[in-house]
Order: structure tokens, then C-alpha cells, then sequence
């Protein structure tokens, strides 16, 4: 759970400091970590964004900042107040 939380946090602040290389990895960690724990709903935002944000060093297809939104409200979703 924390891994998740914290990732999230990483993702989103490096993404607001212009490093999408590193949202990429956070997003994929996101999932990587979600889908094994049956957190479906978060692995699927995060496998949604990462499509979004493309292959390190392209630009992002529109919508990857909903997609992030979308990431924390599933965590929100399974984890609460945690």
C-alpha cells in the first residue's frame, strides 16, 4: 500500500517538474505493484496513463493529466484516508 501511495506522490511531482521519464517509470511501478494485490481498478488507470505517456523521451497524447487525476482517485477508492 505505501509503495503505491508513494509512488503516486513521485509521479505526480515529477511530472509537475517536467521529468515525464520518470512519471513513465512511476506509472509502470504503479501498476506492476497494484495488479498482483488485486487492486484492479488502479492498475488499470496507471496501465492507462503509461499508454498515454508513450515511450520515454516522446511527447504525452492529450489526456495523460486526467489520467494521473484518475490514478489518485482509485487510490482513494481501495485505500481511503490511509
Amino acid at each position: 500500500m505505501g509503495d503505491i501511495i508513494f509512488d503516486a506522490v513521485a509521479m505526480n511531482e515529477a511530472a509537475v517538474a517536467g521529468d515525464l521519464d520518470e512519471s513513465r517509470f512511476r506509472a509502470r511501478r504503479i501498476a506492476s505493484l497494484a495488479a498482483p494485490e488485486g487492486f484492479d481498478g488502479i492498475a488499470e488507470a496507471a496501465y492507462q496513463l503509461s499508454r498515454l505517456l508513450g515511450p520515454p523521451g516522446s511527447e504525452p497524447q492529450p489526456g495523460y493529466g486526467a489520467a494521473m487525476v484518475a490514478i489518485s482517485n482509485e487510490i482513494d477508492l481501495v485505500f481511503g484516508d490511509a
